[in-house]
């Protein structure tokens, strides 16, 4: 494709990293869109950018829109004249497609008579159409807040100094919209500190390359992978804490980036590494460093800063090095004060601090929340892991919430549960205890992996319960646009790990049981019953309807005979591999068929559908029928619940006997003139049916 690049930069005051990362992929998307409706031909599309910078290169444009003729659709013939003359809809139609109402023709439109009109379409250059489009652009993105500055009622994340557009090797000048009050530049620029000079390049596909020469890294990836290479060459004989989320943000505060390696006290490593840790990401975005003492790794006391710079300006990095090092000891020292602090006392000791922290309203103190939880976890140990030592498991519920009375939660309240954990550690608690209390908190969010431990599972599955039913009872469960106590999200872990780990529990009997523990507040049994199995069962079909599944095949499946979640999960998996074969689809048509046949029957008849009858048989597809039913309930009894492959069996022999049904149907009357005959031929079908009523609701099917 012949055509010259388009080079679009947005030049603005320093955008946060998670706002512009958003940009910079919602601009691609637009722009493709927008190039397509504005008839622009390109071969692809790029964009990226720095906190300070956001770019947009069109590939191999051409300089021109298509151009050609369109026809348009106006307003219906009955509207189009009254009295013989045109009405103010055809004059409108014909003002705006730029013909005479006489010169307005009528054709079919999805079986109406419409006004139509023939206008010339595309044909502008691009210095008219991207005005516009890179409005649009910069107009729609959205961001958590914006700003306006200056005299102007216009909105960005933050106020926008100039742009820069560039074709092939003529520069452009937007005159029209915003454009109007917004700069341009005559060429980017550099770091608006370390050198802000004017980058020079001929053509708008040398912008990323000239720009890189500048020592301005604007394409995200090649800025991230070296600065991740800088980390890694900095580190020496340690290796670097990558925190793939803090590379992610820092790639976003620098366009200039350098690494610089600096030390704290060795005073402050007698606190947990993981608040150390925390003090550097999250708040000074550091990257920490281990080093390895024996056969293990332990935090160092040195760290590493990614800042703009030049690193052969070695003032210029000491002077980094050294105010970062004094933020950072000064974090340090508080942290430190909240580890003393907190060290006052033993962890167990804070059990009772939790009778003054509300839960919810209306659902007591945490204090009441983890003595529910212990109850939880005692009737859970009973049907998941009965081998779980019961005064261990009393011992970490009475902990596991401890740490939310502490200095150092309150400063990082991301690390609920790991400083519980830490400082059971240091009071001697068992081990098993210790790991389960930071488990419990597992998975914290879809990323994360869930609890290895049996009794963090157990304390995970007993905490989430407790949310979810508090929730329920509360009235403040999800609805189409809101879910306030995030009971979604808590659900599809729960779901998570009981698949992971291959528990097959009754939602229905195991929130039966444990309704009895909330007795003092007002519950209503069956509603929330009822409620909790729909919301289990609808979370479960949402993840596999997002896998591609047909909805109603879902909801056919999941509303037969079982409320365990593990089991519905199997069967539902089981259908993966046959939701493509033709012969299945077909027999799940074919049983819907027959149930469709037997409820219609019995809705216009009084007679009951008899009990079958061998002996009344008149031809061999009758009795194949009977088989395959009888073969069909046989295989179904042996379903354990806990076995993917009985399923399948089930499933594969339903395909395997389409052409034994599809010669039922063809040669067998079902309502023969003889009511004995009939009567058979329709308890046949009934059987047929039922033996397929315990895996599929077959009235719900397509």
């Amino acid at each position: 494709m012949s055509g010259e690049a388009f080079l679009f930069e947005l030049y603005t005051e320093e955008i946060p990293s998670f706002y512009q990362i958003r940009a910079i992929s919602d601009w691609r998307e637009k722009l493709v869109l927008q190039l397509q409706d504005n008839l622009l031909e390109c071969s692809s599309v790029e964009t990226g950018g720095t906190s300070r910078r956001i770019y947009a290169i069109v590939h191999n444009l051409k300089p021109n829109q298509i151009s050609g003729r369109k026809k348009i659709k106006g307003p219906p013939q009955e509207l189009c004249q009254k009295d013989g003359k045109p009405t103010s809809a055809l004059l409108g139609f014909a003002k705006k497609t730029g013909i005479g109402a006489e010169e307005a023709n009528f054709e079919m439109w999805d079986g109406k008579m419409y006004a139509t009109a023939e206008i010339n379409i595309g044909g502008k250059a691009i210095q008219d159409v991207f005005p516009g489009i890179f409005e649009n652009l910069v107009k729609t993105q959205f961001f958590p807040r914006s700003m306006r500055w200056g005299s102007s009622s216009m909105t960005y994340a933050r106020p926008v100094i100039q742009y820069f557009a560039m074709y092939g090797s003529s520069i452009l000048k937007f005159t029209s919209g915003i454009w109007e009050f917004i700069s341009a530049s005559q060429r980017p620029i550099g770091h608006f500190i370390l050198g802000p000079e004017k980058v020079e390049f001929e053509n708008a596909s040398q912008y990323v390359a000239a720009m890189e020469k500048a020592g301005i890294l604007v394409h995200p990836e090649i800025r991230r992978e070296k600065i991740k290479k800088m980390l890694i060459e900095y580190a020496s004989n340690e290796s670097v804490v990558m925190n793939n989320k803090l590379l992610d943000e820092v790639n976003f505060l620098v366009e200039k980036p350098v690494v610089i390696r600096g030390s704290f006290s060795r005073e402050f490593l007698e606190m947990p590494g993981i608040v150390i840790l925390s003090e550097m990401e999250e708040h000074q975005k550091y990257f920490g460093l281990l080093q390895t003492a024996g056969s293990a790794d332990s935090l160092s006391n040195e760290f590493l800063v990614v800042a703009n710079g030049d690193s052969k300006d070695t003032e210029a990095m000491g002077n980094i090095r050294r105010g970062n090092e004094k933020v950072l000891r000064a974090r340090l020292a508080d942290g430190s004060y909240f580890f003393r602090e907190d060290r006052k006392k033993k962890l167990i000791e804070r059990e009772g601090d939790l009778k003054r922290m509300v839960f919810h309203e209306g659902l007591g103190t945490l204090y009441d929340k983890k003595e529910r939880i212990k109850e939880i976890a005692k009737i859970l140990s009973k049907y998941i892991y009965s081998d779980v030592n019961p005064a261990k498991m009393i011992r970490a519920c009475d902990l596991m919430k401890a740490d939310l009375t502490t200095h150092l939660v309150y400063e990082f309240d991301h690390l609920q549960g790991e400083i519980g954990s830490v400082y059971a550690a240091l009071d001697g608690e068992d081990e098993e205890v210790c790991n389960s209390i930071r488990e419990h908190y597992l998975p914290r969010n879809e990323n994360d992996n869930p609890p290895q431990s049996k009794m963090g599972l157990l304390l995970s599955f007993a905490d989430k319960l407790d949310n979810i039913l508090s929730g329920f009872i509360l009235g403040k469960q999800p609805t189409s646009s809101q879910d306030p106590l995030g009971l979604r999200r808590q659900t599809l872990y729960i779901i998570e790990m009981m698949i992971h780990n291959k528990i097959n529990l009754s939602t229905t009997g195991l929130t039966q049981q444990l309704l009895a523990i909330y007795g003092s507040f007002k519950v209503n049994n069956t509603n929330i019953l009822k409620e909790i199995q729909e919301f289990f069962s609808g979370r479960l079909a949402t993840i596999f309807e997002k896998e591609g599944f047909d909805r109603k095949l879902i909801n056919a499946a999941l509303d037969a005979r079982s409320d365990r979640i593990y089991e519905m999960f199997l069967k539902l998996d089981s259908l993966r591999a046959m939701k493509e074969d033709e012969n299945f689809i077909s027999m799940m048509s074919a049983f819907k068929r027959m149930n469709n046949i037997v409820q219609d029957y019995c809705a216009k008849n009084d007679d009951a559908i008899p009990v079958l009858n061998e002996k009344l048989f008149e031809l061999a597809q009758e009795k194949r029928l009977y088989e395959i039913s009888q073969e069909i309930k046989n295989k179904t009894k042996k379903i354990s619940g806990v076995d993917r492959q009985e399923y399948e069996d089930v499933f594969v022999y339903l395909a395997s006997v389409k052409s034994d049904v599809d010669n039922f149907f063809d040669r067998v009357m079902v309502m023969h003139e003889k009511k004995d005959i009939k009567m058979n031929r329709l308890a046949i079908l009934n059987q047929a049916v039922q033996s397929v009523k315990d895996l599929i609701n077959i009235g719900m099917l397509y």
